[in-house]
């Protein structure tokens, strides 16, 4: 026969036993660990793993269990892959780039203004082609206009 006193632990331990994981930068969060149940009807609480930027996530563990109870947990889930690629501008003074996932992933020619705050602009372009070696994991090199009587060597790189 179940008590009024194994009841209640039963109760307690299913609501108090909730864990949260949480991720950080490159690192996924690992899910929590479910509660211990007592008594006939005790259930483990749920843990809920956080979710970060690139990286893998671990499952909880289920919570374990006495007399009948169950546990349970939810893992985390898994963050999304780096977005965008890595640009180096030679001899830069201010000029930005910004290739995106998404010009990679639409791969064709695509002209980019590098002015940033410099107080000239140049133009690149990066080509189809270029866009084909870059969605295979290569490095592009590519000059960008003359302006101010200079130009820039440009190296790209995606993952």
């Amino acid at each position: 026969m179940l008590t009024r006193k194994a009841f209640i632990q039963g109760a307690l331990a299913s609501v108090g036993a909730v864990a949260f994981g949480c991720g950080d930068g490159n690192t996924s969060g690992t899910g929590g660990t479910g509660g211990t149940g007592t008594g006939g009807t005790g259930t483990g609480g749920t843990g809920t793993g956080g979710t970060g930027t690139g990286g893998s996530t671990t499952g909880g563990t289920g919570g374990t269990t006495s007399g009948g109870g169950t546990g349970g947990a939810t893992g985390g889930t898994g963050g999304a892959p780096p977005t965008g690629c890595e640009e180096t501008i030679g001899t830069n003074h201010g000029h930005t780039l910004e290739v995106t996932q998404d010009d990679v992933t639409a791969g064709v020619d695509k002209t980019y203004d590098i002015q940033g705050s410099s107080m000239h602009t140049h133009q690149v372009t990066i080509t189809a082609a270029n866009f084909a070696t870059l969605a295979g994991g290569g490095t592009v090199t590519a000059t960008s206009t003359t302006g101010s009587a200079h130009s820039h060597e440009i190296t790209v790189t995606c993952p």
